[in-house]
């Protein structure tokens, strides 16, 4: 199944450590264009094969007043695949242009319940990237 792995530099602007060691301890979530939460990335469908390859990669483990990089995955059974040949250029393109289109969102929110943080991730962008120097 294709997988979508988005990476983000996050930092920890408090004083206190900060880590994340279990699913159970978190929701996320996608926000929608006009600022609507959706449910539980990692518990909406359950039981579907997308659901189970949707992850994140834990323990996460920021110190204080630190960056470190938060990766999560998702699984697209529609997602297309990069083609024989079609440079890597080219095939980022035609996948953004598919997040676009697919994904009407402005963004993915996780949720601490422990110690009740929000973090805000922002999409990918959504127009090409410019290669200009």
């Amino acid at each position: 199944m294709p997988l979508l792995n988005l990476i983000y530099s996050v930092e920890n602007t408090t004083n206190k450590d900060y880590t994340l060691s279990s699913k159970s301890e978190i929701k996320f979530m996608s926000r929608a264009l006009g600022g609507t939460l959706a449910g539980n990335i990692f518990t909406a469908a359950a039981g579907t094969p997308e659901a189970d390859q949707n992850d994140i990669d834990l323990p996460l483990f920021i110190p204080a007043k630190q960056k470190a990089l938060l990766r999560f995955t998702l699984a697209d059974t529609e997602m297309p695949l990069h083609g024989v040949g079609e440079s890597d250029p080219d095939y980022h393109e035609r996948l953004r242009a598919y997040l676009e289109k697919s994904y009407h969102v402005s963004g993915y929110v996780l949720f601490d319940d422990i110690e009740h943080y929000e973090i805000d991730l922002p999409k990918w962008p959504s127009t090409k990237p410019s290669t200009a120097p």
